[in-house]
């Protein structure tokens, strides 16, 4: 029998600490089958129920002798195979992010792509030959309603069962029987779950360019036809038609056969990308989100896989659809935090889309009216092809935006949400039969509760931090956004037992109150995570506001990017400054796009735009910015700041985080950990690390756990991750009663 003899696979279930490859015989039955990317049953350790492993490579060659070597027992996963693109990306993420290599692959291929189960086909039956003999000669006139099945079987070659059924209960077990005698067969196909397939699609219309973004999808055209890796950031001011631009420029990579990815940062925006992109491909889209079954997610996935489309359009995950052909990867709103995985692999779809463009000789195309400042920064330095549009397309004007300060009002003893000036545009905006988009980062009623009297603030029992106030019918209900505890608001403090309790600030259903108190006759809709929990909620809500069945939209983040709702004509933002003094270095460059994609989403079409913004510090530079759109003043003050202050761009950033349920197996541990770091950067010359802490998290405890942390700036290259590996495996193997769990997040989300 040839074939290699021998096989290096890794657990799929392996932990951080034994993630490593290990060495299998193959057995003389499977020399020739087993080859690398295929997925096999394993003996591991002292189990006796087999594993799940990948084989990563074969070869002839042990350090083992082959009598001591455990045998592979047999293909575990047959059709399922790993190609060598998906096998390098697999090993990719293990290095780039500190994960396992079976979080990697449970990161590539779906969960269903294991099981087969969740596989639908649909069934039809047609008359065989012997049924035709059967009826010539009258064979089953003992049995008239055989008979008359089998008579209208033949009527409609390959009727369906389900259409069988519907005529009579009965014909499943008659069906059984002429399929016994062998006088119908049975044709299987796959029924794929599309959520496309029963969705009214808008008409097509003309994708016409005008002449500045001609100019841009000319440029990207000509990087796209290389034939060699490309990187390109299309920057183009809110509203002036960057989707049009990708739109043409998808056209051309399906004309040479390619395929392509487009990714949107929220599932809230991909019904209208899908509209757009559906009315012109059809059925040659595939959707992958997460509020998609497991089983539209696998026929998706399988869809892509086996060359039935071309096109996916989805969320972050999106990124590993199985194209063989890419050309080309768009990464709409690039800046968007939500394209970095905060489980492991604690992958950024952008790092993903970079390695396979560069192994698919395709292009990477991010797309933002405010990338981000890495994104900016290579694009200044050469490393991407830089795109712009500095005009709104068609008759549409940038809006016209108003800092209001709120300071005045709040001396007063005012402290409504909707200001006087914001009061005034709602009105005239909606007596003008248009409508309004108001946005406030809060979900909820209120912020917290608190005791007037000694001071307390109601907090979550299982986190370090308040509750929020969420109003229910007619009762008042606690939650917490972290963990999810609820409980009902009490009637007196729990510390002093005073009844003197106070709701204080403000969140999106405080604002819906009290905009459907001010305007009692118009319809007000809410956007937030509370809204949106049910499958379709978002294309529902989206879609009634599209259709003018609200005249008012409020809501949270989700309702700031990428949508074009023509009758809106008024943006409102409320607490326009409360993300300018979060702990984090990125304060200014998300406040900078939040407002800037709000103000966009007024005066779209032919109508003049107004936004109004509500702050407390209306002299801070970056409101001013933003409401200016001037993206590159704004980018010049912060990329000079971030050199100054050595922050990413200009280095990456550790967050090094301990887990524990054990506080003093925490703290035990991070002191520890502190020691062995600082020796383990003072005794090597080829790792610079900047390090700071240990320090407890910003919330210290979330569902129970306890945090520390470490925070280090640096290069994320080969030495560093080697010696954070290294610590890594030090750190995971100490196990016992109450573990402390270690992680790496390389350029995290939130520090």
């Amino acid at each position: 029998m040839q074939g290699d003899r021998v096989a290096r696979v890794y657990i799929l279930d392996a932990p951080y600490r034994i993630d490593k490859l290990y060495e299998y015989a193959i057995p003389s039955d499977l020399r020739g089958k087993i080859r690398a990317g295929i997925f096999a049953a394993v003996n591991f350790g002292a189990g006796k129920k087999p594993c799940r492993a990948l084989v990563r490579e074969t070869s002839n060659e042990s350090e083992y002798p082959q009598e001591k070597l455990k045998p592979i027992l047999y293909i575990s996963d047959p059709g399922l195979e790993l190609t060598p693109e998906q096998l390098g990306l697999c090993l990719f993420l293990r290095e780039q992010t500190f994960c396992t290599f079976g979080e990697a692959v449970r990161a590539v291929i779906p969960q269903a792509a294991f099981t087969g189960t969740n596989i639908k086909y649909t069934v039809s039956y047609a008359v065989t030959a012997k049924g035709e003999a059967a009826l010539a000669d009258d064979t089953l006139s003992r049995s008239k309603a055989k008979k008359a099945l089998l008579e209208r079987i033949k009527g409609e070659p390959y009727i369906l069962r389900t259409v069988l059924l519907e005529e009579s209960a009965s014909n499943s077990a008659k069906l059984k029987a002429l399929l016994d005698y062998g006088y119908i067969e049975e044709a299987k196909t796959e029924n794929y779950r599309d959520p496309l397939t029963d969705k009214i699609l808008p008409p097509k219309t003309e994708n016409i360019l005008n002449d500045c973004q001609q100019k841009a999808f000319d440029t990207l055209k000509t990087l796209c036809s290389t034939g060699k890796p490309e990187a390109a950031l299309l920057h183009g001011i809110t509203g002036s038609g960057k989707t049009r631009v990708i739109k043409a420029l998808t056209d051309t990579v399906l004309e040479s056969g390619r395929q392509v990815i487009i990714l949107v940062p929220e599932i809230a925006l991909t019904p209208q990308t899908l509209d757009l992109f559906a009315s012109f491909y059809g059925q040659d889209i595939a959707v992958l989100h997460s509020s998609l079954s497991a089983g539209e997610r696998y026929d998706a996935w399988r869809r892509i896989k086996e060359g039935k489309v071309s096109v996916c359009i989805g969320t972050r995950s999106a990124v590993f659809a199985p194209f063989e052909r890419l050309g080309l990867i768009v990464i709409d709103e690039e800046q968007e935090h939500t394209y970095k995985s905060d489980s492991d692999p604690k992958y950024h779809a952008m790092d993903i889309a970079r390695y396979r463009c560069a192994h698919q000789n395709a292009m990477m195309l991010l797309s933002s009216a405010t990338p981000s400042l890495q994104s900016y920064y290579k694009a200044m330095s050469g490393k991407y092809h830089l795109v712009e549009l500095g005009e709104r397309y068609g008759d549409a004007k940038l809006p016209e935006a108003v800092i209001c300060d709120m300071r005045g009002e709040l001396s007063k003893g005012d402290t409504k949400a909707i200001g006087n000036e914001l009061y005034r545009e709602i009105k005239q905006t909606l007596a003008d039969g248009k409508q309004a988009i108001i946005f406030i980062n809060r979900r909820g009623y209120n912020n917290y509760l608190t005791c007037t009297k000694c001071g307390a603030v109601m907090m979550c029992p299982h986190c370090s931090v308040s509750l929020t106030n969420h109003t229910v019918g007619n009762r008042n209900e606690l939650r917490c956004h972290y963990c999810g505890y609820r409980t009902y608001s009490p009637k007196v403090c729990p510390e002093c037992k005073s009844e003197h309790l106070r709701f204080v600030g403000f969140g999106t259903q405080h604002v819906e109150e009290e905009l459907k108190e001010l305007f009692p006759d118009k319809r007000v809709m809410r956007m937030d995570a509370d809204t949106t929990s049910t499958k379709f909620a978002y294309e529902t809500i989206l879609g009634a506001f599209r259709r003018h069945e609200a005249d008012i939209l409020i809501g949270t983040q989700m309702v700031t990017k990428g949508h074009d709702f023509p009758d809106v004509t008024l943006s409102g933002i409320l607490l326009a400054d409360m993300t300018l003094y979060l702990d984090d270095y990125r304060a200014n460059e998300r406040t900078f796009s939040l407002i800037t994609q709000v103000i966009g989403r007024a005066g779209r079409a032919s109508f003049s735009g107004k936004a109004v913004i509500q702050t407390y510090n209306p002299d801070h530079p970056v409101l001013a910015l933003a409401a200016e759109q001037d993206y590159k003043t704004f980018y010049n003050n912060e990329i000079a700041l971030r050199r100054a202050l050595v922050f990413p761009p200009v280095c990456d950033i550790f967050l090094i985080t301990l887990c524990s349920k054990n506080e003093n197996a925490l703290l035990t541990t991070a002191a520890k950990m502190n020691t062995e770091l600082r020796t383990m950067l003072n005794e090597t010359d080829t790792v610079d690390l900047i390090l700071f802490g240990p320090f407890e998290a910003p919330i210290y405890k979330v569902s129970e756990f306890y945090r520390m942390r470490f925070v280090a700036k640096g290069r994320s290259n080969a030495p560093t991750r080697a010696l954070l590996r290294d610590l890594l495996d030090n750190f995971s193997k100490a196990g016992g009663s109450t573990p402390v769990t270690v992680s790496v997040d390389v350029n995290p989300t939130n520090l």
